[in-house]
């Protein structure tokens, strides 16, 4: 039995970490992708000053 509930949560861990990744990589590469883009604000709009 406990072997079984084991299996059990090995497998609820797989699927929770599957989908916090799911949810989560897409919210980090906006966020990237938007602080570089910020970055790449920052001298421009010091150049245009």
């Amino acid at each position: 039995i406990e072997s079984a509930i084991q299996n059990i949560n090995a497998i609820c861990i797989k699927n929770y970490k599957y989908i916090l990744e799911k949810d989560i990589r897409p919210m980090l590469i906006g966020a990237a992708a938007r602080h570089s883009a910020f970055e790449v604000q920052i001298p421009g709009l010091g150049a245009s000053t």
